[in-house]
């Protein structure tokens, strides 16, 4: 290999110097003397690394080293390389994103900045990072456009190797690990085999540095306490984030959070089978009224039953935090006349889903459907928050917690009286609502 230009004074007028570059050292002229380092080492680069290292090249202009594969794709030189990095990025937002690059309708033909067609999802990115720079594609030649579908899935393969490294990386990190597969159709019913890797994570170290980096301005030999979720990684006793952070400060007593805690012992308790279809049905209307015309069908029935009250719209359910699905059964209990009416009315207006109102007013006025929701989270919403407080204090929780055990424990010992007062108040909805209220077989 011979020595070429600086790398800082590169001028290509078309590939074939480029490639030149490629295959030959950037660097100064032999006469050149690096420059020492900053610091008392007083180190300097050495000449015999350009033969060494074949990627590594040096600009006597900017008095530094530098990738050499990096400086001939530059983008401020408009050619292959700079097309095929913004293709790349492309590729890799979409991809990201979970977007489809293209659809049938799409052309595999050149790009045009100056067209008005929407060319699908890929080739618009393309003009937006290409920041109106007409000539970086359209001076391309047509055998030389590299964006055809052919290298879109070349450079999604080649993404593909990167990722199953980096996570085979991890899994030969880990002690032990587990294969699931599973096959399944794709919408070409094609049948795809996914295969799944479990394996112990070993990044519960870096997490315990990141925490105590963010700690870094505070003494740490103060710290009491540190509280998590229950996952391996975090809570651990012998690898978990909190055992290596006793390693260091013994007097940070691991508590798993008490509110996380909550949240697990009410899902538990929500697998009872009326429970859970109660709660499926709840979400499933929030859900139904969530388009904007059952919405504003939802808001007019709202304002000619109640229209003094400001609570005019459903909460969805959250799908991890159960205090936000304690605030949507309360205010579905709350709004239960409203929905009525609006399932009602959605009904008779023979829309090409008024079956599913149909089918969601049926479940409602089921009696196993409005006892359960005379039981759900009526003992626990205030406890919740609580927990969350930002004043948080903790004679107050212990005394809380002490009542609900009280108030459950006598719910146990007299549940035929509880029962029966929790039947009366389910007969008046029924009667309220012409429900028909029957031994479930």
């Amino acid at each position: 290999m011979k020595a070429l230009s600086d790398a800082g004074n590169l001028d290509f007028k078309n590939d074939n110097e480029k490639l030149l570059a490629v295959e030959n050292i950037l660097a100064p002229d032999k006469c050149y003397k690096f420059p020492l380092s900053l610091d008392k080492r007083n180190l300097t680069f050495q000449t015999s690394w350009l033969n060494k290292y074949k990627w590594l090249a040096y600009s006597a202009k900017e008095k530094g080293a530098f990738c050499k594969v990096c400086v001939i794709f530059s983008p401020r030189y408009a050619g292959p390389g700079a097309r095929i990095i913004i293709i790349i990025d492309a590729i890799i937002w979409l991809g990201r994103q979970g977007l489809a690059l293209r659809s049938h309708r799409v052309s595999a033909g050149p790009l045009t900045l100056s067209s008005s067609h929407n060319e699908g999802n890929f080739k618009e990115l393309l003009k937006l990072l290409c920041n109106n720079n007409d000539k970086l594609f359209e001076s391309s030649a047509k055998n030389a456009t590299y964006h055809s579908p052919c290298i879109q899935n070349e450079i999604i393969s080649i993404c593909n190797k990167f990722i199953l490294k980096e996570i085979s990386t991890k899994v030969k990190a880990s002690p032990f690990f587990s294969v699931l597969a599973d096959e399944r159709s794709d919408v070409g019913n094609i049948e795809q085999l996914s295969i799944a890797i479990r394996f112990i994570d070993m990044e519960s170290e870096t997490i315990a540095k990141e925490i105590l980096a963010s700690l870094q301005d505070l003494d740490l030999n103060l710290m009491r306490g540190q509280g998590y979720d229950g996952a391996p990684s975090m809570s651990g006793h012998v690898k978990g984030v909190q055992s290596r952070i006793r390693e260091l400060y013994s007097t940070a007593l691991y508590v798993h959070c008490s509110s996380h805690c909550l949240n697990l012992m009410i899902s538990e308790a929500c697998e009872i089978r009326d429970i859970r279809n109660s709660l499926h049905t709840i979400s499933s209307v929030c859900d139904f009224f969530t388009p904007p015309k059952k919405r504003q069908l939802f808001i007019r029935t709202f304002d000619d039953i109640d229209s003094n009250n400001p609570k005019k719209k459903l909460k969805r359910f959250c799908p991890t935090r159960f205090i936000e699905r304690q605030q949507s059964v309360r205010l579905f209990i709350e709004l239960y006349e409203v929905i009525f009416a609006a399932l009602e009315s959605y009904v008779s207006s023979k829309e090409k889903d008024s079956s599913d109102a149909e089918n969601f007013l049926q479940a409602i006025t089921k009696p196993q459907f409005l006892i359960s929701i005379q039981c759900l989270f009526n003992y626990t919403y205030d406890f919740s928050k609580i927990l969350q407080k930002i004043n948080l204090d903790l004679r107050e929780v212990m005394n809380r917690a002490k009542d609900i055990v009280e108030i459950l424990t006598n719910i146990r010992e007299n549940v035929d009286e509880k029962f029966h007062d929790i039947y009366k108040k389910v007969k008046e909805i029924a009667n309220l609502f012409r429900i028909e209220i029957f031994k479930p077989s």
